[in-house]
């Protein structure tokens, strides 16, 4: 098993809004040139990240398939550019948290980010490996905010 961030951005309004209806729609759009899309597999854990102004993880899901082809994508994407991409994963076991968690709260302890004053470099490209210590750390429910 995988652990994945797969990261909201806002370039078609805001990073929440389509994280939201890629939750409705439990489908997750990935791009042709997005690094590590070989490499998901039905059965991983990815943690979401929405991008500026939130900064902040939004929720956990499981991959439900193997990565899609366009074809397929495109029948399941309606016409919402939030879901509009060559590919993607179909999504279970969505756990969309109340109050997101700011990554700044994390950065000191998340091992995958070496450097911590350029830590938005990290999660660039949408798909971002990290280890299963890192991903236990961003969701762990005790979780304190400092």
């Amino acid at each position: 098993m995988n652990f994945w961030i797969f990261t909201a951005n806002n370039a078609h309004g805001t990073a929440k809004e389509a994280y939201q209806l890629r939750m409705t729609h439990r489908l997750w759009g990935i791009g042709s040139k997005t690094p590590n899309q070989g490499k998901l597999v039905k059965g991983d854990k990815v943690v979401f990240y929405l991008t500026n102004p939130a900064m902040a993880f939004a929720g956990t899901a499981t991959i439900s398939s193997t990565v899609l082809g366009e074809e397929e994508q495109d029948m399941l994407s309606s016409e919402s550019v939030f879901l509009n991409a060559d590919g993607g994963v179909r999504l279970a076991d969505i756990d969309e948290w109340e109050e997101c968690r700011p990554i700044k709260a994390l950065l000191s302890d998340l091992k995958f980010i070496k450097n911590k004053e350029n830590w938005g470099s990290h999660l660039q490209g949408g798909v971002t490996r990290i280890s299963e210590e890192d991903y236990e750390l961003i969701t762990r429910k005790e979780m304190t905010l400092k």
